[in-house]
């Protein structure tokens, strides 16, 4: 049962885009969703996104609980990380409840949402969601932990009065490409 738990859960990491189906409302004629999805156990995080195209999009941190059993998962989202949308429009934090599906060649991730609104005064328009595995995110891959817990020096602070500057970084004092 561990092998079929870790074969699962290592299937469905990675990034998942579709679009949301939804009753009558909201901000954007068409939702595309994006899950950059990471499961350990039986624990799942990520990001979501959701948007019109790319620069329409509100991004937002969730958290999960992946069945192996059922290869179904729970997901909520968080918080909002970022968003940029029409100043009339609110973000919606949505909860999905999702199920693996497969025929062999066509993996995809099938379910419904609910949410509300960021200011937690509205229900959002429910809907359902299909998604498809995809290589690529349309937007920048998150950093890995390693790297935003870092603290980050300010050593120096050089000012220049001229439009072209040359940089050269070295590691360890040996050029190595």
């Amino acid at each position: 049962a561990v092998v079929s738990t870790f074969s699962q859960a290592q299937n469905l990491n990675g990034i998942w885009k579709g679009k949301l189906v939804m009753e009558p409302g909201g901000c954007f004629p068409v939702y595309n969703i994006e899950l950059q999805i990471t499961i350990n156990g039986t624990r799942i995080t990520g990001n979501s996104y959701h948007y019109s195209d790319t620069s329409n999009y509100v991004k937002e941190v969730f958290e999960g609980v992946f069945d192996s059993t059922t290869r179904s998962m729970t997901i909520e989202e968080q918080r909002v990380a970022t968003f940029h949308i029409p100043p009339d429009c609110i973000p919606c934090i949505k909860k999905y409840v999702l199920t693996f599906h497969t025929d062999g060649t066509e993996h995809q991730l099938r379910g419904s949402w609910t949410g509300k609104t960021m200011d937690n005064r509205n229900a959002c328009p429910a809907g359902t969601i299909v998604m498809t595995r995809i290589e690529r995110s349309a937007f920048k891959p998150p950093l890995p932990p390693k790297l935003t817990e870092r603290k980050n020096e300010l050593v120096r602070e050089i000012f220049v009065d001229t439009g072209m500057v040359r940089l050269d970084f070295y590691d360890n004092g040996q050029i190595d490409g």
